[in-house]
């Protein structure tokens, strides 16, 4: 598109939105906002060429998988929202990956110009700008004789060099990616972003117990595995809100998702023990005995066995040690290692203080976590009729101090059932 063909585009969308002509020179445009001409508005030599290069690109992108989001069979860049920018509206860039111009990497900053540009007069997104130009902030700014720039520009994360045949494709790909880059971002930075489906606000959260020392400076390394993305869904749930039910629940959504996985897992080693040995033989007896085995099998493997069983396959115990004693001289309280200081007896209805030694802590945590689970599912044990929990300042503060050992969990079950790159 030609210079002057993008100028007067623009100044044809900025007219039917609403805005009102106010000076045009050769190679700018100036507007005003009729409800208030104090707002003052400029679309410059570069603003007007750099759409109308884009608009030679246009034909190659959609809006794709979402409404806020760009993609190409090379390119995609999607809004992303942190889940604590109410009062604090950071924009910190990262990167994965070393920019190349063929091997993929990715970015997450401002929107680029080329998304600005795509998105300029979409309904949704020109809403966005318009509620940008005219907050009660930016008029007041407005008043020294300063101009506004019209576009909104939100965190975005970049997907490059996707170099698929097709944008289907080019999708399929990125969103492993993206969920990928997202977790280690919000494991490794205490970052939480999570992508946005429509154009929205920004929220606020307060940061969590970091455990460890986290890398330094905002260049990460590009994921060398595979998150399971059902798994990271859960946890960003968690990660992206305030409410500790919310949060607990959909860390443990993370755990229970392998429970039949790695307890059937366990079935199938022990009857492939006994097939593979050369003296079976398929006889009544050894048959009648292998249905035995699926049947206690079935019997035993309660929720809380099979949590026992996921922690055993995907903790460290050591590690796990660690992480207790660190939080609990976070917290200055003896949460799980002793007599805490309020009563979980009293809440949670069972004695559920933890033995902080190898051999036994993987147990004890198992409980613990099936409780909590239990007190939050149902609001009273119908059996011993103890009331279990209810949704109370007092109560929530005491599932608050839970969290950060089941997001702990939550991640390292992630991690450690994390598959190679295809």
């Amino acid at each position: 598109m030609e210079f002057n063909e993008a100028k007067e585009a623009l100044k044809e969308g900025y007219i039917k939105a609403g805005l009102e002509i106010s000076d045009e020179h050769e190679k700018e445009l100036y507007f005003k906002v009729p409800s208030n001409e104090q707002v003052k508005i400029k679309i410059s030599e570069k603003d007007i060429q750099e759409y109308a290069e884009f608009e030679d690109l246009r034909s190659s992108f959609k809006i794709e998988p979402v409404k806020c989001s760009m993609c190409s069979s090379n390119y995609r860049e999607q809004v992303v929202k942190r889940s604590y920018d109410l009062f604090k509206n950071e924009k910190r860039s990262f990167s994965f990956g070393e920019s190349h111009e063929t091997n993929l990497y990715v970015e997450i900053s401002t929107a680029s110009p080329n998304f600005v540009n795509f998105f300029r007069f979409q309904e949704s997104y020109l809403k966005k700008c318009l509620e940008k130009i005219e907050s009660p902030l930016k008029i007041s700014i407005n008043k020294n004789g300063q101009f506004l720039n019209i576009v909104y520009k939100p965190q975005t994360i970049k997907i490059y060099n996707i170099q698929e045949s097709s944008i289907d494709k080019a999708i399929e790909r990125s969103n492993s990616v993206i969920d990928s880059c997202l977790f280690e971002l919000s494991y490794l930075k205490d970052v939480t972003l999570y992508v946005q489906d429509k154009f929205s606000s920004f929220q606020q959260k307060d940061k969590p117990f970091q455990f460890g020392n986290p890398p330094t400076g905002d260049q990460l390394s590009l994921p060398k595995v595979d998150f399971n993305a059902d798994t990271i869904r859960f946890y960003q749930r968690g990660r992206s809100t305030r409410d500790p039910v919310i949060q607990f629940l959909s860390f443990y959504h993370v755990l229970e998702y392998y429970f039949v996985i790695v307890s059937d897992e366990q079935l199938y080693d022990k009857l492939s023990r006994k097939i593979n040995d050369p003296k079976f033989v398929t006889d009544h007896t050894n048959l009648d005995r292998l249905i035995q085995d699926v049947k206690d099998h079935k019997a035993e493997m309660d929720e809380t066995e099979m949590l026992k069983l996921v922690l055993n396959k995907y903790i460290e115990e050591s590690e796990l040690i660690n992480f207790i004693k660190e939080y609990e001289k976070w917290s200055k309280d003896t949460i799980y290692s002793g007599k805490a200081k309020t009563n979980e007896t009293d809440i949670f209805g069972k004695d559920i203080n933890i033995n902080v030694k190898e051999g036994h802590i993987i147990g004890n945590v198992a409980k613990r976590i099936k409780t909590i689970r239990n007190t939050l599912v149902h609001s009273s044990d119908r059996y011993e009729r103890n009331q279990r929990f209810i949704p109370t300042t007092y109560h929530e503060s005491i599932l608050c101090k839970e969290i950060p050992l089941i997001k702990y969990l939550a991640e390292k079950v992630i991690i450690g059932s994390a598959s190679n790159l295809k």
